[in-house]
C-alpha cells in the first residue's frame, strides 16, 4: 500500500530484493596494528553525507510460466465425463527493470518498465515496452512532500474485497499527491488526470491518516465531475494479537446514493495465516447484497517443504461463491511448482459464475471445476 505519511520511503516494488555481503576476518585487524596518527578533529555530518550522496540502484525481475488445467465448464461431469471436459494450456512470461535515482536527500526519481509474452492469448511476439511507474519525489523544508508523475495508491483495508480503494483508477494516470507529514492527521491532496487534459474532468481527492486511543483512523473524499462525491472512513486496531479492520463507503451520484461496509480480520501464528471478510451493499433504492470471504495459509505445517491455503467466497445473495484449494512448492532453485484446485457452485447466471467466467486467469474462467498445474521460474537481478 502506497505510504501516505509523506515520508521519503522506497517506492514499493512487486519484485524482491536480496543482497549478501561475505564477513571480513576481524582478528586481522588487530595483529600488529600501526601507529596512531593524530589529526585535527572534524565535525562531519555522516547522515548528509549519506543522504546526498548521488546514487542510482537498478533492480529487475524475470519470470516465465508454464502449466496447464483440466476441468469441467458445467456439473456433468458424473452423467457423462467427456461432454464439457476443457483442456487448457498455458504459458507467459513477464520482465520488468527499475531503477531509483536520489541526487539528493531532497529529490529522488523512481521508473519501472516491463513487457510481456502470452503467445496462447496474444501474438507470439513480446509486447512493446510499458512504463508501469515514473514519478518524481521532491521535499520541501522537511514539511512538504510531492510525488508527481505515473504512481498507484491504495487506500481502505481491504484484502480481498476492497469498496474503500477510492484511488483503484490511479495505475493508468499521471498522478499528483502533495502530503504535510508535520501537521496534525498528516494531510494529502490528490490530483489524478484520469488520460484527460480537462483540469474539470480530473479526480480530486483528499486524506488523513491518525492514530486516535490506539486506532488507527483515516477519512478521506474523492470527487469527480462525472462521478460526483465519495467517501471513505477506514479504521483498524489490534484486538488479542488480531487486527480488526472496517471501511465504510458512501457514494452519491445525480442524486442516488449507495453506502458500503465492509469489516475484517487478520490473525497469524507461526505456522497458520487466518483471514476474513464481510461486505454488505446498500442501495437508496432499496437493493441490498452481501458476501464474505474467508481465507487459511499453512506455511510448512508439521514440518513439510510446501505451503498450502483454502480460500472460500460466497455470495450470500444467490446462494453461489468459489472453493479453491491451493499448494505451492520450491522444487529446484528459483522453480516453483502451484497446484490449484477451484470448484465454482451456484446456478448459471449467479454472482460466482459470472465472476469466473471473467476470471484474469485464462486457466480457471469457465470451470466449474478444474485441476490446474503450474511451474513458475522467476529471479531478481
Amino acid at each position: 500500500m502506497d505510504d501516505e505519511s509523506g515520508g521519503e520511503l522506497p517506492a514499493e516494488q512487486p519484485i524482491n530484493e536480496s543482497d549478501s555481503e561475505s564477513a571480513a576476518d576481524l582478528d586481522d585487524l588487530f595483529n600488529d596494528p600501526p601507529a596512531d596518527v593524530e589529526a585535527p578533529a572534524e565535525m562531519v555530518d555522516h547522515r548528509s553525507a549519506f543522504e546526498e550522496s548521488a546514487t542510482v540502484a537498478v533492480n529487475g525481475h524475470f519470470e516465465v510460466t508454464s502449466g496447464f488445467s483440466l476441468g469441467w465448464s458445467a456439473w456433468d461431469m458424473f452423467a457423462d465425463p467427456m461432454a464439457s471436459l476443457v483442456f487448457t494450456p498455458g504459458l507467459a512470461s513477464a520482465a520488468a527493470v527499475s531503477f531509483d535515482a536520489r541526487p539528493d536527500r531532497t529529490l529522488r526519481v523512481y521508473g519501472r518498465v516491463g513487457a510481456s509474452f502470452n503467445p496462447l492469448v496474444g501474438a507470439a511476439s513480446w509486447s512493446s515496452l510499458t512504463i508501469e511507474e515514473l514519478y518524481g519525489d521532491y521535499i520541501v523544508g522537511d514539511s512538504l512532500f510531492i510525488r508527481l508523475g505515473k504512481h498507484s495508491l491504495a487506500w481502505g483495508q481491504g484484502r480481498v474485497f476492497a469498496p474503500g480503494n477510492l484511488m483503484a483508477d490511479s495505475s493508468t494516470s499521471y498522478n499528483l499527491r502533495l502530503s504535510l507529514p508535520g501537521i496534525i492527521g498528516s494531510p494529502s491532496l490528490v490530483v489524478l488526470t484520469d488520460q484527460v487534459t480537462d483540469w474539470r474532468q480530473m479526480v480530486y481527492a483528499t486524506k488523513l491518516d491518525f492514530v486516535l486511543a490506539d486506532t488507527y483512523l483515516s477519512p478521506a473524499v474523492r470527487y469527480t465531475e462525472i462521478e460526483g462525491f465519495s467517501g471513505l472512513l477506514s479504521l483498524k486496531r489490534a484486538i488479542l494479537q488480531t487486527d480488526i479492520s472496517l471501511d465504510l463507503v458512501g457514494r452519491t451520484n445525480a442524486g442516488l446514493w449507495s453506502f458500503t461496509g465492509l469489516g475484517g480480520f487478520f490473525r497469524e501464528w507461526d505456522e497458520v495465516i487466518l483471514y476474513g471478510e464481510y461486505q454488505v451493499d446498500w442501495l437508496t433504492s432499496g437493493i441490498l447484497s452481501h458476501k464474505a470471504t474467508l481465507a487459511l495459509g499453512l506455511n510448512n505445517p508439521g514440518g513439510v517443504t510446501f505451503d498450502c491455503g483454502l480460500q472460500v467466497v460466497h455470495y450470500f445473495d444467490d446462494n453461489s461463491g468459489i472453493i479453491t484449494l491451493g499448494l505451492t512448492q520450491v522444487i529446484l532453485p528459483h522453480l516453483t511448482l502451484n497446484l490449484g484446485i477451484p470448484v465454482i457452485y451456484g446456478a448459471e447466471g449467479s454472482a460466482a459464475v459470472v465472476a469466473n467466467a471473467v476470471s484474469d486467469n485464462p486457466l480457471q474462467a469457465g470451470k466449474r471445476v478444474a485441476l490446474m498445474i503450474g511451474l513458475i521460474l522467476s529471479t531478481d537481478f
